[in-house]
Parts: structure tokens; sequence; C-alpha cells
């Protein structure tokens, strides 16, 4: 009798503990479910929200620009309203500007050309994604005359489709402006009586009869 009432206490006491592991073991989410999630988060660190701050130069409202990352602003915004300023300022005489609205355009896959100044400074620059430069240079069929390029921090630019957004530091040494930004208030303030001081590396580019056999030969596939 002793020996039954044993075992049945032994019996119970592992009942009650199986039964106490069952309540305290975690819900486990599906396997598929967690993936997603931890997907659903990746996908969320690589997006960028566009936003429009409002722009004045030299005291005078002109609308606004997109700005993603709070310091990226589109290069063909920025491009757009310095055009304005000029033709308003005192490069009203300047009849290239006249025809300016979008100087930014997408060559391909890869590159997006921008950028246009008044005057004696007129010329354009070209951004290429797949090695992270701008650059500007003359030339002919013949061959290669000159070559200068800046080499950007994956932060300072961003491509979004067939638009091109830079660091505020770099327009304003492109676009010879100062600024103040107020983030807070989503507010762009240009002075347009700055310097060009954007800084360009030279390269030697004789032997190269293409802009692409040079760029292949100096910045790898």
């Amino acid at each position: 009798m002793k020996k039954i009432l044993l075992i049945l206490l032994a019996l119970s006491m592992f009942m009650v503990s199986c039964g106490g592991n069952d309540k305290e073991e975690p819900t486990k989410k599906p396997i598929g479910e967690e993936k997603k999630e931890e997907e659903t988060g990746k996908e969320r660190v690589d997006v960028f929200d566009s936003i429009d701050y409002a722009v004045s130069v030299d005291g005078e409202d002109y609308g606004y620009v997109e700005n993603i990352n709070a310091r990226l602003f589109s290069t063909s915004g920025i491009n757009k309203i310095m055009a304005r300023a000029w033709k308003g300022g005192e490069y009203a005489d300047d009849k290239a500007l006249d025809e300016v609205t979008d100087y930014s355009k997408l060559l391909n896959d890869d590159e997006i050309i921008y950028g246009v100044y008044p005057g004696s400074m007129e010329f354009a620059l070209t951004y290429n994604e797949k090695y992270n430069i701008s650059y500007a240079f003359s030339g002919d069929d013949e061959g290669i005359d000159s070559f200068s390029y800046k080499k950007h921090a994956p932060e300072e630019v961003k491509v979004m489709g067939e638009t091109l957004y830079f660091d505020i530091d770099y327009l304003s040494s492109i676009f010879a402006f100062k600024y103040k930004l107020d983030k807070e208030n989503k507010v762009l303030v240009i002075d347009s009586k700055g310097d060009y001081t954007a800084s360009m590396t030279e390269l030697d580019c004789k032997g190269y009869d293409s802009v692409d056999a040079l760029l292949k030969a100096n910045f790898g596939e």
C-alpha cells in the first residue's frame, strides 16, 4: 500500500511539472512571420522620405525645393532656383540663362549631368553613380583635353530614380552661395553672393580617347 501511494505521488508531481512548463513556455511566432519582420526592418532603414523646404534667396521667396535625410537637396531644384536668382540679378543680360529650366538630365543608368552657371563660369558637371564621382571635362572625338573630378562620401549624395540629391555644403560650393539651414522650420536661406569653392582633382588625360576609357582605367570596373 505504501509503495502504491509513493508511485501515485511521483506521478502527480511529474504531471504538475509538465503542466508548469506548458504555461511558462513563451509563444513563438511562425518562422515565416519572424523573417518577414526582419526584412521589413531592413527596408525601413533604406527609405528616404522627401520633404519640401521653403527657400529664400537674398530675402526673396523662391518657392520650395525637395530635401531628403536632413541635408540632401534636389540638385535640379537648387539649379533652377539659382538660375532664377541670376536672371533677376547681376546676370539679367545673360540670354543663355533664359533657356534654363532644368539643366539636370539622366544620361544613362549610372550618370546624371547637372549644373549651369552664368557668364564666364558656364560649364556642366556629371555625377557618375557607379564610381561615386562628379567630373568635368573638355575634349572632342580625337581625345580629352582636360579632366577633373571630386570623389563623394556615401552620405554626401543620393540618387532616387532620375533625381540627384547632394549635400547642401557641396551644392553651395558648386553654385557659389552661402546658406543657413533651419531644420526645425524647414527653411533654406541663401545668400547668392558666395564663391565657387568646389575642390576638384585634375587627372592626366593623355592617351585616353574617351571618357569611358579614362574612368575605367582610373576608377576600376
